[in-house]
């Protein structure tokens, strides 16, 4: 794996939790309806001038903590696997595991004719906060390293999260890897941010 890509991986995987931490926390959300003991709340996401609409579920999940949950979800690697929750999926697997907490996935879903099939890359990140843990960056993006979907940023990114409770997140964003560029009638979508978020709702 060359050093340069696995580093621009590594930024977009910060760059992008920095995002979720602000998304999850200053989003206007309503409940939008109940569909199988799943409460789907819809929000509004910016400012008045431009914003977008985003939609997020919260459910109760018995006999599991956090963490394995999170793990559960971080062996995911098989379309047999994946299947038991997403039918669509024709195609899925692994192709870098970057380090034990960060991976590159692919997915290709088969959609009925006349649609054509898609396709994502993507990485898939895990991590654990305790209550009330506090983290603080600074990093300087250095040149020659862009990060695969440009934006307008400063030279220096300086960022405090504080994590009110204690959460265990899986979440992934968009990328490139050369061992699946796209493919002919093939339409590969972008992930901005998605993420599944397990904290406890009770002390046992």
């Amino acid at each position: 794996m060359a050093e340069g890509r696995r580093k621009v991986w590594e930024r977009e995987v910060e760059r992008s939790f920095k995002h979720l931490h602000t998304v999850i926390e200053k989003t206007r959300w309503e409940l939008w309806k109940r569909v199988n003991d799943v409460d789907v709340f819809a929000g509004e996401y910016g400012n008045p001038a431009s914003s977008y609409k985003i939609f997020k579920g919260t459910a109760h999940i018995p006999g599991a903590s956090p963490v394995e949950l999170m793990n559960s979800m971080m062996a995911l690697d098989s379309a047999d696997k994946v299947k038991t929750f997403d039918s669509a999926v024709d195609v899925y697997e692994t192709i870098e595991t970057v380090s034990e907490d960060l991976k590159i996935d692919y997915v290709r879903a088969k959609l009925p004719w006349p649609l054509s099939d898609r396709d994502m890359i993507y990485t898939v990140a895990r991590r654990v906060y305790s209550a009330d843990e506090t983290t603080e960056e600074q990093t300087p993006l250095k040149k020659g390293l862009k990060p695969i979907h440009p934006r307008d940023r400063s030279s220096f990114e300086t960022d405090i999260l504080r994590i009110p409770t204690e959460r265990c997140y899986v979440w992934a964003t968009s990328v490139t890897h050369p061992a699946r560029p796209p493919v002919s009638k093939v339409i590969r979508l972008h992930v901005s941010i998605g993420c599944l978020l397990f904290e406890p709702i009770s002390p046992e």
